[in-house]
């Protein structure tokens, strides 16, 4: 068992295509679930970046919306619950 002291004080999920491709689409099925409910039990959203294009991006800290108008590639930040 890790304590909070070994667990990173921020961690991100990026869906870009530059995200890794090459994993098994069930393994990856799998890694995305435990990384869904591992996040959700130890960290909070504070950031969301939406790439909509290489010119136009936009950044959103604390205050995150539960829509965007467009939604394109995208980085969500957390911060581990204290």
């Amino acid at each position: 068992m890790r304590s909070n002291q070994q667990q990173p004080k921020y961690s991100d999920f990026r869906n870009h295509r530059v995200s890794p491709g090459y994993v098994r689409l069930d393994l990856k099925t799998l890694i995305l679930e435990w990384a869904q409910r591992y996040i959700a039990d130890n960290y909070v959203p504070v950031g969301f970046v939406n790439i909509i294009a290489p010119d136009r991006v936009e950044y959103y800290f604390d205050d995150i919306p539960q829509q965007v108008p467009e939604l394109g590639e995208f980085i969500l930040i957390y911060q581990r619950k204290p």
